[in-house]
């Protein structure tokens, strides 16, 4: 979470897209969305200015929907989450 709080802070345009593709999703009528999904966007989007310093943009797809979420909990629910499944060992 660390480092998601570093790059958000060098880079808060990216937090900024993020918002902006949400909401045109949810405008749409979407009711599932993948953060993945508008991570790819917006890497695509940056690549034409940047070389590969946004290329990791997508490993923080998980928190940028939490974030999402936390700023704008009446779409809590709106992405979709990845299920880890583990065992514990006795």
């Amino acid at each position: 979470m660390k480092s998601f709080l570093k790059f958000n802070e060098v880079n808060p345009r990216v937090y900024d897209q993020f918002k902006e593709i949400a909401n045109l999703y949810i405008s749409k009528g979407e009711r599932r969305i993948k953060a993945e999904t508008i991570c790819e966007i917006i890497r695509f989007q940056l690549m034409k200015e940047f070389n590969d310093e946004h290329k990791f943009i997508r490993f923080f797809a998980q928190d940028y929907a939490k974030k999402f979420e936390n700023d704008f909990p009446q779409h809590v629910g709106i992405f979709t989450k990845r299920l880890v499944n583990f065992e514990l060992e006795d």
